[in-house]
């Protein structure tokens, strides 16, 4: 339902954009005079994006997932029953 609103259509519809958000997610950007001037979008989809840019934004992380999918590339990897085992879980 992604779709384009003037910010004069915002600001009569926020209550409503609220509630259609909430139960179906979507971004909605707001126009004024013809230009993007602000997206709104549900809170879960803030916080994911928020999430995502802190683990970028990690080097150390980043070194660790790339360390992990090489790993995964080339088969060094470990079934979760071998893991559990290993760690007597």
């Amino acid at each position: 339902m992604d779709k384009t609103l003037t910010i004069t259509q915002a600001r009569q519809q926020l209550l409503g954009l609220a509630d259609t958000l909430t139960k179906q997610p979507a971004v909605v950007t707001v126009t004024r005079r013809g230009t993007n001037v602000l997206v709104i979008l549900p809170i879960e989809t803030y916080e994911h994006m928020q999430e995502t840019m802190a683990i970028t934004a990690d080097a150390a992380l980043m070194a660790s997932i790339e360390r992990g999918l090489e790993d995964a590339r080339r088969g060094r990897v470990k079934s979760l029953k071998a893991v559990r085992k290993q760690l007597r879980l």
